[in-house]
């Protein structure tokens, strides 16, 4: 009778194998953490999971830990918490990282935190960090804060950079400092209006950009600000209806959540400056919704009131997302006059994303 073979202990599966699944694990890890990047509650908790992951990685067994330390991959996020009581010291993530780019991500006022800031801020990790995610608590901006440690040093090598709630001249001047290098931007609460921000600022590289809240306090950001190179646009709570005073060329996508009377004005805005748009994902109320589609329904207008074709040469989608309802006759209408509605004439598709079609009596 032939032997049964038992399942080889996990610890004892193959380091190639293993080296996937530990990348894998950390990578995933990594992705929440770097997601939450406007709540620093959730910046803390999944920094917590990151470095519950390594230590469990080199506890398991001799064999684990020494392929965890060998692996470069799952040292270059370096989540600022508790350094001190924790396993893992800056250094290790540093050294164990090898030469790859690091990510730096930072929740909290508390004193480790400020003397963990300032020992990334050292020259020789500063030209390795490429990304910077802080998620500060509002009560935590004064001159002692973990964002003011940060925000005194240039970093030569950064790309990307998310932040919440940013207050005062010196964040302003940090960004306007990196405007240049940076290729993605996302700000929760970023306060721009009178800090002396700059009629116009040079974003050379910059293809992504978010601001959470668009209101008359982050507006100067975007309204002073030349970006050549973005890609993707996403306004979130949008409270004016202020446009970028410098075109768009490389813009294909935006994504506008306004809570203004008459905010979807500003989805039609951007479209003189933005000839390369292709998708629009507009997120609104009842009424927001149906007067925006009422802009590409000529057709139903009295002649006194007769929109012109819109210039939306490479359009391809509009997306109405965000919950709530629409007429399904404003709907109709503007599916059947969608083509003519846009100048040149082209076809172009009109999707709901949760929402509900009201039959309209």
């Amino acid at each position: 009778m032939p032997s049964v073979l038992s399942p080889a202990p996990i610890y004892r599966i193959p380091s190639e194998l293993l080296s996937i699944i530990f990348e894998l694990a950390h990578a995933d890890a990594s992705r929440r953490l770097c997601d939450t990047w406007w709540s620093h509650i959730g910046t803390r908790n999944y920094a917590r999971d990151v470095m519950r992951l390594l230590a469990t990685l080199c506890t398991v067994s001799h064999t684990w830990r020494n392929l965890a330390l060998s692996l470069p991959r799952l040292w270059m996020v370096i989540p600022i918490i508790n350094l001190q009581d924790g396993p893992f010291a800056l250094e290790d993530f540093v050294a164990r990282s090898s030469s790859l780019p690091l990510t730096v991500v930072a929740s909290g006022p508390q004193e480790h935190k400020y003397e963990a800031l300032q020992a990334v801020t050292q020259s020789h990790i500063l030209s390795r960090i490429h990304r910077v995610n802080i998620a500060t608590p509002h009560a935590d901006m004064g001159s002692h804060g973990v964002v003011a440690t940060t925000l005194t040093r240039h970093f030569p090598a950064m790309e990307h950079v998310a932040f919440a709630d940013l207050f005062g001249e010196l964040h302003s001047q940090w960004i306007i400092l990196h405007a240049e290098q940076l290729v993605s931007m996302k700000m929760d609460h970023f306060f721009a209006s009178g800090l002396g921000f700059p009629r116009k600022v040079s974003f050379a590289r910059l293809e992504r950009l978010i601001l959470n809240v668009y209101s008359p306090e982050t507006a100067p950001l975007l309204t002073h600000g030349v970006f050549p190179l973005l890609v993707e646009l996403h306004l979130g709570g949008a409270s004016t209806n202020e446009c970028p005073s410098h075109p768009l060329p490389s813009l294909r996508l935006l994504a506008l959540r306004t809570i203004n009377f008459d905010g979807y004005l500003l989805t039609l805005r951007f479209l003189p400056i933005a000839p390369s748009l292709e998708c629009i994902i507009f997120t609104g109320d009842k009424r927001e919704k149906e007067r925006l589609l009422a802009k590409f329904c000529p057709a139903t207008e009295t002649e006194e009131e007769k929109a012109s074709p819109i210039h939306a040469p490479q359009l391809q989608r509009l997306i109405l997302r965000g919950g709530g309802q629409i007429g399904d006759s404003i709907l109709k209408r503007a599916m059947k006059h969608r083509a003519g509605s846009v100048l040149p004439h082209h076809d172009w598709t009109i999707e709901l994303e949760h929402v509900t079609i009201l039959l309209d009596e």
